[in-house]
Formats: structure tokens, sequence, C-alpha cells
């Protein structure tokens, strides 16, 4: 989760000057020009921090008790999480 967590500050700090992060709230990036290989670079980037947050999520799943969460419970959270998270990817590049 601490790999996953710094890997995914790590790129979006690296490219802060870009604000690649506005993709993620449905916001243009800061780039002088935008064609065809800019739009791929920040769905790209974009995609891959999803991914990456997605991963964290279910790693926080397994990470609950069965106290807290019974283990048919969580297969459940895995689909909704898998679902929204298909969802939300498809609507970035958008």
């Amino acid at each position: 989760l601490a790999f996953l967590a710094g890997n995914t500050l790590y790129v979006l700090y690296t490219f802060s000057s870009q604000q690649l992060y506005n993709s993620l709230i449905f916001l243009k990036p800061n780039l002088e020009t935008l064609d065809f290989f800019d739009l791929l670079w920040i769905v790209g980037i974009a995609d891959f921090v999803l991914k990456y947050v997605t991963i964290a999520l279910k790693c926080l799943v397994v990470a609950l008790p069965k106290i807290i969460l019974a283990v048919k419970s969580k297969g459940k959270f895995y689909l909704v999480i898998e679902e929204l998270s298909q969802l939300f990817r498809s609507l970035v590049p958008i």
C-alpha cells in the first residue's frame, strides 16, 4: 500500500507543472499545446493513477479483519470497487 501511494504521488509530483491531476476531476491540464500525443499522454497517466488507486482500495478491503467485514462481503466490495473504477476510467478520457 505504501509502494502504491508513493508511486502515485511520485508520478503526480514529477508532472506537477503539467497539472495532470486536473484530468482526474474532469478539468483540462495545463499544457501549452493539446495535440493527439499530448492527449494520449494525459489519458495514459490518468489511467495509471486510477488503476493504482483502485488497487490500493482493494488492499484496504483485504486488510480489514473478519470482525468488521465478512469474507463473503469482501467479494461484493471488490465487485463494487472494480465496477466504479471501470466506469470512472472510461469517463476520464471523455
